[in-house]
């Protein structure tokens, strides 16, 4: 990753934008760093991408210069509403049908199996749902 940098902000750039922006340049075929900083064009690194919960999603924030390096920095945000719900749905059903074999009609399912997959029901009408879902424990 490439950015430009213009009055102390850089923003992310490719080579194919610096030969764009220059149609009258021959470039050499290897493109080195002190090469591309002749157009205030620079390297990138990718800072750390912060450890994500479910439904959250990492996201770019500003590129900063740290200790002598362009990095893009990182950030965390959710995921849009309909995918999170989906989400948790879905991860729902999985673990209701991790169970359904207890509730075969030649098995009787103990009241604490019975509660959690109850609770599993009802974990779209927890208050933080899709973001905060407190997922109930199966019973040992």
């Amino acid at each position: 990753m490439l950015v430009k940098v213009k009055d102390g902000v850089a923003i992310p750039y490719s080579l194919w934008d610096l030969k764009r922006d220059n149609p009258n340049v021959s470039f050499p075929e290897e493109m080195t760093h002190n090469a591309i900083s002749l157009w205030s064009v620079y390297p990138c690194v990718e800072g750390p991408v912060p450890s994500l919960g479910e439904c959250e999603q990492a996201t770019r924030l500003e590129i900063a210069l740290i200790e002598g390096v362009w990095t893009q920095l990182f950030g965390k945000g959710f995921w849009p509403q309909d995918q999170a719900e989906s989400f948790v749905r879905e991860k729902r059903g999985t673990l209701l049908k991790e169970t359904d074999w207890m509730a075969l009609s030649d098995n009787t399912m103990s009241p604490e199996w019975l509660a959690y997959r109850q609770a599993l029901r009802d974990v779209t009408t927890q208050v933080g749902f899709p973001y905060s879902v407190s997922w109930p424990t199966p019973p040992a």
